[in-house]
C-alpha cells in the first residue's frame, strides 16, 4: 500500500537517502562515482534541500510504500509551467510504478492549478523515451542540451494538459 504526500523539513534526510541510493546505484569508475558523490554533496546537501523546502522555491512529495519513504518528485511553478526537476525512487522498488505515481499526481496539481504545460528535464546517458512518451510527455526537439563529451546530454520533455 503507498501513500503519495507533501515533503516537509522532516523529510530532509528522506530525501537525501533516496537520492543517494538512486544516483550511487550506477556502474561507475572511481573517478565518475568521486564526481557523483561531490554533485550528490552540492544538490542534496541537507542544507540545499531544506533552502528549497523553507524558501518554497521547489515543491516535494514523497511516495512511502508500508510508511517508508521510497520516492520523491520535486517541482518548481514557473509564470506559465510547472518544471519538474527530480524524481527518484529507491532501486529496489523498480517496476513498481512509483516514478509514475509521483509524475501522475504532479500533472494532477498542475492541471488543478490552472497550469497548461509541465516540463521535465532528464539528464542521463540512459533516456526511455517510450516511457515519457507513454505518460503523454513530447521531446521538445531544442530542448536536447549536450553539455560536453564526459557528462549526458539534457533532454527535455513537454506535456501539454487539457
Amino acid at each position: 500500500m503507498y501513500i503519495i504526500r507533501r515533503a516537509t523539513i522532516d523529510d530532509v534526510e528522506a530525501i537525501r537517502n533516496i537520492a543517494e541510493k538512486a544516483w550511487l546505484t550506477g556502474h561507475f569508475n572511481s573517478r565518475e562515482r568521486q564526481h557523483a558523490l561531490l554533485t550528490l554533496e552540492q544538490v542534496y546537501s541537507a542544507e540545499e534541500i531544506k533552502v528549497l523546502l523553507q524558501g518554497k522555491v521547489q515543491c516535494f512529495l514523497l511516495i512511502e510504500d508500508t510508511l517508508q519513504p521510497v520516492g520523491f518528485i520535486s517541482w518548481s511553478v514557473e509564470p506559465l509551467a510547472f518544471f519538474i526537476h527530480q524524481t527518484y525512487c529507491l532501486p529496489s522498488t523498480q517496476g513498481k510504478g512509483y516514478v509514475s505515481l509521483l509524475i501522475n499526481e504532479v500533472l494532477r496539481i498542475a492541471a488543478q492549478e490552472g497550469k497548461k504545460i509541465v516540463d521535465l528535464k532528464i539528464s542521463s546517458t540512459q533516456v526511455n523515451f517510450k516511457y515519457y512518451f507513454n505518460l503523454g510527455f513530447e521531446l521538445v526537439t531544442d530542448g536536447i542540451i549536450k553539455r560536453s563529451d564526459k557528462s549526458p546530454a539534457e533532454f527535455l520533455f513537454r506535456r501539454h494538459l487539457p
